[in-house]
């Protein structure tokens, strides 16, 4: 027969019992908590690593949507500028114009627009995703362009003399060389229809500056120094060839087909100074608003597409 328990022991008993049990579901408790710790861990983890996975595929397509329309506005503004290059042309054949141009000029038009087919038919495809490419179908367009403000017997109706005087390249001139960007400012400011000489001060400034920005961009000693047989002048210095040679090997780039138009580009440039200072337009050699326009338009771009010869890489 067993032992007779007294009420305290069986109340001792049943504390202890009581205790133990609690300490039972304490653990129980805790081992739940860990395992929730864990599951949380877990699915924390798996939150994280498909949240990322989504954020990295959602960049990724941003980046391909962006590719994609780059792709679009490149392959539009190549042919928007190969079309406005031939509508150029056909509009400066269909001309009929009491006014005349020196030889020299018309000539280095007709051989830009040359150099620029050439180098179409040659570079069309590894050129076609290029905003070099597409400059150098605009910079050809500009230059027809120009001879046909030039020749043209149409009055053109008046407009604001501010608007010519604006230019999106300043600043980016100055980011270059402050006293080339303040050069440039000065030439914008000679260039108004009231000023009898605006033709004449503006080409002078600019024939300086082109100059400049591509002694800026291509060093005689960086040059020299990277080539020392580069190209030279009949005295000696490094000649122009040679900086548009080392400007485009810097980005990554040799063509001699790219090198002929950038000369060929500049050229025409000159040319047209040369043909504004020769003061055969108009009456005592002034120019209406168009023509001016036309001109710093010209030489505007022209800046800018040697300046992206010096940027690296291409494309």
């Amino acid at each position: 027969m067993p032992p007779r328990r007294s009420p305290a022991q069986i109340r001792s008993q049943l504390r202890q019992a009581q205790s133990r049990a609690r300490s039972n579901q304490q653990k129980l408790n805790q081992a739940i908590r860990n395992y929730n710790r864990q599951v949380d861990k877990v699915n924390a983890s798996r939150r994280k690593f498909v949240n990322e996975y989504n954020a990295a595929v959602r960049q990724y397509n941003r980046s391909v949507d962006a590719f994609n329309r780059e792709q679009k506005r490149r392959a539009a503004t190549a042919r928007t500028n190969r079309s406005r290059l031939e509508q150029e042309l056909r509009r400066l054949d269909r001309a009929t114009t009491s006014r005349t141009v020196r030889t020299e000029f018309r000539t280095s038009v007709d051989s830009l627009a040359a150099s620029a087919a050439r180098f179409q038919d040659g570079h069309s495809a590894a050129w076609s995703t290029t905003d070099l490419g597409d400059l150098l179908q605009g910079e050809a367009a500009n230059s027809v362009a120009t001879l046909s403000a030039l020749l043209t017997d149409e009055e053109v109706p008046d407009g604001d003399p501010e608007q010519v005087q604006q230019s999106m390249l300043r600043d980016v001139l100055e980011e270059l060389d402050p006293e080339i960007g303040a050069r440039w400012t000065g030439a914008l400011f000679a260039l108004n229809p009231a000023n009898p000489d605006a033709a004449r001060h503006f080409c002078t400034s600019a024939r300086e500056m082109l100059a400049d920005v591509l002694d800026r961009l291509a060093p005689s000693e960086v040059v020299e120094q990277d080539d020392p047989s580069c190209d030279r002048t009949p005295q000696g210095t490094v000649s122009r060839r040679a900086r548009i040679h080392f400007c485009l090997k810097q980005g990554g780039v040799t063509d001699r087909a790219l090198e002929d138009f950038a000369e060929e580009d500049i050229k025409n440039v000159l040319a047209l100074f040369q043909e504004f200072n020769s003061a055969t337009h108009g009456r005592s050699g002034k120019f209406n608003l168009g023509q001016l326009g036309a001109l710093k338009r010209r030489v505007e771009d022209a800046i800018y597409f040697i300046m992206r010869l010096g940027t690296a890489p291409i494309g």
